[in-house]
């Protein structure tokens, strides 16, 4: 059938569709693992009444009035978006500790600016925050759609000048295809750092937008009858039914997986006008919730984080209902007081006024984003009675901390465990500042390390000395170069080799060779090192740091260990224990409760594997031959998490939720000084002299 160019309700519906797939697969809602496409379902939406609205006016006067399309965006877009800016930055205010406040500060900035996702893109990784402390992360897809605006009508202008229809359709469908043929690039580019890149990034979006145009372009010619249109909206909502309930987090995305959302989108727009099952669109419940659909989008994500973050709680059944019943509420409130007055009613002449108002709030987000992004947290904030203004209401504060000595800045010295104060035990926060440096801390021994990448570095490797160790491991491989350098940094006879950590590398043991096919941070030569006999003919030791590291996640890391050491049977293993992981970071939990003895707290525990030895399920851990350095035997008094120390050495054990501080690492190398020094000597290494 032939659309109309004016109200299409089953569209709303659509938006309701797509707004409650975002929303349940965020509120945790059972089956909608695929949810996220949603925010396809819309880009779909965008591109087929953006490209109708520039196809009417170019018809009407043969060209875009750039003016009037971009102020009827502002009018559509911006008091909602203004609103949301507006009430997460008081909430943040209250409710953030520094590091989490600075880093909103960055993300509000660039929401405003419409340039989001290339800021959550460049945060994106292995060392990336959590979602949940970023209550504007799903503005990164508003920055695609105002992306989109910026560039369209200018295409569309140049398209339209192809007199032909079928010209201009075939077009657009190169420029799809150009999309999907840059995500295709992107995935089998051999880089594992290739999912975030094709997620936030507009280009591979592209297609998505091109289908709605392609459907716009093509509608006012469509000649479809009442069974097509059956068919086509069955189809459409099979397709996005689909991928609602199918796909998960892990799916590769978009690419092609992006597909089946938007061409059934773009299905149900041409055919669910008349369909009897586009009812189901078109009935008042879905249309309303369509009309909603962007405040609610709006407004979903801050209410989950802020109500997640105040409690520190991970979200209950009940508890996502009543979020969800208060993002509905909060988003027909915005509809009716913050987006309709705007959208739909005059201002008796004072629009310039409005448009300008708008952009100069957006300005000033902008510049109270970049003042926040750039200050030390505002730990101004904190009171004298607490952590936090709202926080100190919800979690009582600890003002000592007698259950755990500090140690002085002499790290590594044991003995001082001892009669020493308490750490920080009146309560002082810890600034965003001082957060970002004591977690790059642990990274200062390795800059001037020798590394497997360059050997023949005289200056950093001395591989005449006759005891040469590699350390190995995931991302906790500085942890144990840092306890085993507290031991021997500064013997003569030593030679301390850095792996470089095997995160990022895609690797594998075949036919007794160990293989690695990833270029990125040279993965591939790191391995390859692995296999060359005279390198490992020179190893005497090789230290095993790692998180999980008995886990069967670790198998393969301990299928690397056993053909290095299958290699120069001389080398022997030192396999370096896990030690504490919490729920959020350590930072936080210190900053939000007023004590570091919330580390190793019940509730905030997500991992703790005493025996970790003992139950390990990997056959090496077993069959091999290794000395293991236990941190529980060094660090708790019993098998429970909360009789640990969780600081030392002048530093809490970590800043984020695992990774060890230096000072609190090369504590440990005090302790492994004094509880394996025998063990150490055993094995051939020298007595350990702790610096």
């Amino acid at each position: 059938m032939k659309q109309s160019s004016g109200y299409l309700p089953h569209v709303d519906g659509l938006r309701a569709v797509a707004v409650l797939s975002v929303v349940f697969y965020h509120y945790n809602v059972r089956g909608f693992s695929g949810g996220y496409v949603g925010v396809d379902i819309f880009f779909v939406i965008s591109g087929y009444l953006i490209t109708k609205i520039i196809e009417t006016e170019i018809g009407e006067t043969g060209t875009v009035r750039y003016q009037n399309f971009y102020k009827r965006r502002i009018r559509r877009l911006f008091p909602a978006l203004v609103f949301t800016l507006a009430t997460t930055a008081l909430c943040a205010m209250l409710i953030f500790v520094p590091e989490d406040f600075v880093r909103f500060g960055k993300s509000m900035a660039t929401a405003a600016m419409s340039v989001a996702n290339f800021n959550f893109w460049l945060e994106s990784g292995y060392f990336d925050a959590s979602s949940h402390t970023k209550p504007l992360l799903h503005t990164w897809s508003l920055s695609v759609e105002e992306q989109f605006y910026l560039f369209w009508p200018a295409i569309m202008l140049l398209i339209w000048k192809l007199r032909s229809a079928r010209v201009r359709a075939m077009t657009v469908v190169v420029l799809g295809v150009a999309s999907l043929v840059l995500n295709h690039i992107f995935v089998h580019s051999g880089k594992t750092d290739y999912a975030s890149t094709i997620f936030f990034l507009t280009p591979f979006r592209g297609y998505e937008f091109a289908l709605g145009a392609l459907g716009a372009i093509i509608s006012d010619r469509w000649s479809g009858n009442a069974w097509i249109d059956e068919a086509m909206t069955v189809i459409g909502l099979t397709l996005i039914a689909a991928t609602v309930f199918i796909l998960t987090q892990n799916s590769v995305f978009p690419y092609i997986n992006g597909l089946y959302p938007c061409v059934g989108s773009i299905l149900v727009i041409l055919g669910a006008a008349r369909s009897k099952t586009g009812w189901l669109l078109r009935n008042r419940l879905m249309v309303w919730i369509g009309l909603i659909s962007y405040s609610l989008y709006l407004a979903h994500w801050p209410i989950l984080v802020f109500t997640k973050y105040l409690l520190l709680d991970p979200g209950t059944p009940l508890g996502m209902a009543l979020m969800f019943i208060a993002a509905l509420a909060t988003a027909a409130f915005m509809y009716r007081f913050v987006e309709s007055p705007f959208r739909y009613h005059s201002l008796e002449g004072g629009w310039d006024r409005f448009y300008l108002g708008n952009l100069a709030l957006l300005l000033v987000a902008t510049a109270l984003g970049a003042a926040i992004y750039r200050s030390d947290g505002w730990v101004w904030r904190y009171t004298a009675v607490g952590p936090g203004l709202l926080g100190a209401l919800v979690h009582p504060v600890a003002q000592t901390d007698p259950g755990s000595a500090d140690l002085l800045p002499n790290v590594g010295r044991a003995e001082q465990v001892t009669n020493a104060p308490a750490w920080r035990a009146v309560f002082k926060p810890m600034s965003a500042s001082e957060i970002e440096v004591g977690k790059a801390r642990r990274f200062d021994l390795l800059r001037d390390a020798c590394s497997i990448g360059e050997l023949n570095n005289p200056k950093r490797c001395f591989l005449d000395r006759p005891i040469q160790i590699l350390v190995f491991g995931n991302s906790h491989e500085p942890d144990a170069f840092n306890m085993f350098h507290a031991l021997y940094g500064k013997s003569p006879n030593v030679n301390m080799i850095a792996f470089g950590t095997v995160n990022e590398c895609d690797y594998r043991v075949a036919d007794g060779n160990i293989e690695a096919r990833t270029k990125t941070l040279n993965c591939d030569a790191r391995f390859a090192m692995l296999n060359d006999r005279k390198f490992t003919d020179r190893l005497g030791f090789v230290v095993y740091g790692t998180h999980y590291g008995f886990d069967p996640v670790a198998a393969g890391l301990w299928d690397v260990l056993e053909v290095i050491a299958s290699r120069n049977k001389k080398i022997r293993l030192i396999a370096i224990g896990t030690f504490i992981e919490t729920t959020i970071e350590c930072s936080s939990i210190y900053n939000r409760t007023g004590s570091l003895d919330g580390c190793k707290a019940d509730r905030f525990v997500k991992y703790f594997n005493p025996h970790e030895r003992t139950n390990s399920t990997v056959r090496q851990v077993k069959s091999m031959d290794y000395l293991y350095i236990s941190k529980q035997e060094l660090l708790c008094k019993s098998e429970k998490a909360s009789s640990c120390v969780v600081h030392g050495g002048g530093e809490p054990a970590f800043y984020d939720s695992h990774h060890l501080s230096l000072g609190f690492s090369r504590f440990i190398g005090g302790l492994i000084a004094r509880r394996y020094a025998g063990d150490l000597q055993a094995i051939g290494l020298p007595r350990p002299d702790p610096q």
